[in-house]
């Protein structure tokens, strides 16, 4: 177990919690995940995400809060991309564990029912 002043402190792990329930939502990921590589307007998120203007307003609302993402008014449009570089390490383990095989294993059919 390596001592107790290497490990990292109580006050950046709860920021780091803090930051992970911000993001701890399907819709929200989604959001980070487009945001990575591209700037979108809140109009092309909400189209992109299926979700109604209003409500992908204010889950980008909560993560610009956080400093998770940076807006600008591009004439009538907002336009968002991520500026937290460590979103992208929490993406890629996210993409990296959840993401479906390039080929589906199929269901395996046992030959014995147990009852």
């Amino acid at each position: 177990m390596p001592p107790i002043d290497a490990l990292t402190p109580i006050e950046h792990l709860r920021e780091a919690a803090q930051c992970l329930k911000v993001i701890a939502h399907p819709v929200r990921l989604q959001i980070v995940e487009m945001l990575l590589d591209n700037r979108m307007s809140v109009g092309e998120i909400a189209q992109a995400t299926n979700t109604p203007q209003n409500v992908t307003s204010e889950h980008l609302k909560r993560l610009r809060e956080h400093g998770l993402i940076a807006m600008e008014r591009d004439g009538r449009r907002m336009i968002c991309w991520v500026i937290e570089p460590g979103m992208r390490s929490i993406i890629q383990c996210i993409q990296a564990r959840y993401r479906m095989p390039a080929t589906v294993v199929p269901e395996r059919k046992d030959t014995h029912n147990i009852a």
